[in-house]
């Protein structure tokens, strides 16, 4: 539908009728976390980029919106924000999916927004400070103290509350943090164990790795060095528990989402999408993304991401019920 509307308006170009899909001279991304952290850097990473191929080159700016791990910026991106293409947001990865593990909080049509795309897929492990002397499954799942996370619409609270919950564990999350940079700062300074975000990239380009150990990890997909870390799932002996596990795992299945406000025309989605798409199949923008330490660039489509939204946020309501008590 969207490749038939963006045809049109092609046509209406060629024939005299609006000028373009986009004409916005600047464009902002609105980073939903605080600056420094992994967020802001694969913002400030794409704005470097995108420009060159939207239509008539804007300027691209990059906003830092934090608060409630990018809930905050999300319901600004439902209703306050232009629809114009000058505003982009970046959003957590599991946004998407709180109306359905967490309605309390909010309530709003995830599919209402236009997704442009994502650079990375899920690579996430629970670690904690080594010298907590927590780096034993028994420990890990025994023990009481505390992990950090941003909101609770955030993937870092997200997925540590699917471990405590899935494994019965003891620890609590501490939430409130402006981002994983913010987190990570806190485990240093002896203030929280650990959090449940750590990707492998983090992990052999920084010093985290000689920091921490790595207890778990998420989803279904191999991450290259840490084979022999147990996923999650594997842990669950319940096969009910297990689904709905992987419902709440499904949210990490892309990583660093970018997406337009509610109400954005769906022919100016299909120029974002297509720069998008453009993008991350540069050359130039690949070795720029190589540079920086915490994204493995694995990119997602906006039709893609469009479509595991709306497969795993339709899923049996049974499900999904379970799915939100592992979640709180």
């Amino acid at each position: 539908m969207r490749g038939i509307l963006f045809l049109l308006a092609g046509i209406l170009c060629a024939m005299g009728g609006p000028a373009s899909a986009f004409d916005a001279r600047t464009v902002a991304i609105k980073v939903g976390y605080g600056a420094g952290g992994s967020y802001d850097g694969a913002a400030r990473l794409v704005s470097r980029h995108i420009g060159r191929f939207l239509p008539g080159n804007p300027e691209i700016i990059v906003q830092n919106i934090p608060g409630g791990g990018s809930m905050k910026l999300m319901q600004l991106l439902l209703g306050a924000e232009p629809t114009d293409g000058s505003v982009i947001g970046a959003v957590g990865a599991s946004i998407a999916y709180v109306p359905t593990l967490d309605p309390a909080t909010a309530s709003f049509d995830p599919l209402e927004l236009g997704w442009i795309g994502s650079l990375g897929q899920g690579e996430n492990m629970c670690v904690v400070n080594r010298a907590a002397n927590l780096g034993t499954a028994a420990a890990f799942t025994g023990e009481d103290f505390l992990i950090g996370a941003s909101g609770k619409s955030s993937l870092t609270y997200v997925l540590a509350a699917l471990a405590r919950n899935a494994l019965g564990a003891k620890f609590r999350i501490v939430t409130g943090f402006d981002g994983v940079a913010d987190i990570d700062l806190a485990m240093q300074r002896g203030e929280i164990a650990g959090h449940c975000v750590a990707s492998s990239g983090d992990l052999r380009t920084t010093d985290l790795g000689e920091r921490v150990d790595v207890l778990l990890r998420f989803g279904s997909a191999t991450i290259a060095g840490y084979e022999d870390v147990p996923r999650l799932r594997d842990l669950i002996g319940d096969a009910a528990l297990r689904n709905a596990a992987g419902v709440v795992e499904a949210s990490a299945e892309y990583d660093f989402p970018y997406v337009l406000p509610a109400g954005t025309p769906e022919e100016t989605v299909e120029v974002f999408r297509r720069a998008f798409d453009a993008m991350v199949a540069s050359p130039e923008f690949i070795a720029d993304a190589a540079r920086i330490s915490d994204i493995v660039l694995r990119p997602t489509s906006g039709d893609e991401l469009e479509a595991i939204i709306e497969k795993n946020t339709g899923m049996d309501a049974g499900v999904l019920e379970t799915a939100r008590t592992l979640v709180r």
